[in-house]
């Protein structure tokens, strides 16, 4: 399927139809994206229990968790501000930029977040939705503490290493 999108012609003036043209399209996904990304996480806004000593590990954790969505943030944040600029012919469009244009045209997640994103398979704009709630647990456990319950799916979940080749079985003697 992704083959099909990416072979449709586009079509960068308006259509006589009045239709908005793809520039346009994606310069208002992109900016509406950037202008609801969150603030960084940041130590300092935390609870005075979140890395109590009481807290140990799940301190550590959230402490990882938070470098790992910041990190996904600032990318997001770059990424939207280089294509906007692109778009409007401020800087060269780079073979990055362009897929990341397509993509958005096709409402996919751009390969230079899917980098240092958490595994998904949902498109653009549910993405979107999951990073919002995701950042939103994470922020509410910096702020509060640890809560009561862990939604699982907030984290990032880092995946088990490599797969081991199985082993051929022994014998029997």
């Amino acid at each position: 399927m992704e083959t099909v999108l990416n072979m449709q012609p586009r079509v960068s003036a308006t259509a006589g139809d009045g239709a908005p043209s793809a520039d346009t399209l994606v310069s208002q996904m992109a900016a509406a994206i950037r202008a609801k990304l969150p603030k960084p996480l940041r130590r300092q806004d935390a609870g005075r229990r979140t890395f109590s000593d009481a807290a140990g590990a799940l301190g550590t954790v959230l402490g990882q968790e938070m470098d790992r969505f910041n990190r996904l943030l600032a990318t997001m944040d770059r990424t939207l501000q280089q294509l906007g600029a692109a778009i409007q012919g401020l800087v060269v469009m780079s073979s990055d930029l362009e897929v990341m244009y397509t993509g958005l045209l096709n409402n996919q997640v751009p390969q230079a977040w899917h980098a240092v994103a958490y595994l998904s398979l949902k498109p653009l704009a549910s993405w979107v939705t999951d990073f919002h709630r995701k950042f939103k647990f994470m922020r509410m456990w910096l702020t509060n503490g640890s809560p009561r319950s862990f939604w699982l799916p907030g984290f990032y979940f880092p995946q088990v290493g490599p797969k081991r080749p199985k082993r051929p079985k022994r014998p029997e003697p």
